[in-house]
């Protein structure tokens, strides 16, 4: 059962964009335990095609495609297409290099959110208001 949605805006990150994507996968956690939502601000580089191999490879993936119009609003588009209680907004520069403390804890745990510690800056899961 999914339970975390990670959301990704995809704007001119084609020199990070795969290492990302391959990071997320590292996790240990299951396709079926989060969705990978991936929101194609409008990038006019080759993001989209360096990993069109993983997003063919994984049904957990969702793709949409949009006109360029910033972070905020393709954030907010992930957002609203989010299935799952828990959310991860990250940057695709932002590396996952281990998550384990918060996907042992966030199923259980009564905090509204739990943070993951990646190389560049902190992440935050939030529980998703209803």
């Amino acid at each position: 059962m999914r339970q975390l949605s990670i959301i990704i805006s995809v704007y001119k990150v084609e020199k990070y964009i795969r290492e990302y994507m391959e990071s997320v996968f590292r996790q240990g956690l299951a396709d079926d335990q989060f969705e990978l939502i991936i929101i194609n601000d409008g990038t006019p580089d080759r993001s989209m095609e360096v990993v069109a191999d993983i997003i063919s490879a994984h049904d957990n993936i969702k793709v949409v495609n949009q006109p360029n119009q910033g972070l905020s609003v393709a954030l907010n588009a992930g957002l609203n297409i989010a299935k799952n209680e828990y959310i991860l907004f990250n940057d695709p520069d932002g590396f996952f290099k281990r998550m384990e403390a918060t996907h042992h804890d966030f199923p259980s745990s009564p905090c509204s959110s739990v943070v993951s510690v990646s190389p560049r800056k902190k992440e935050t899961i939030s529980k998703k208001r209803k």
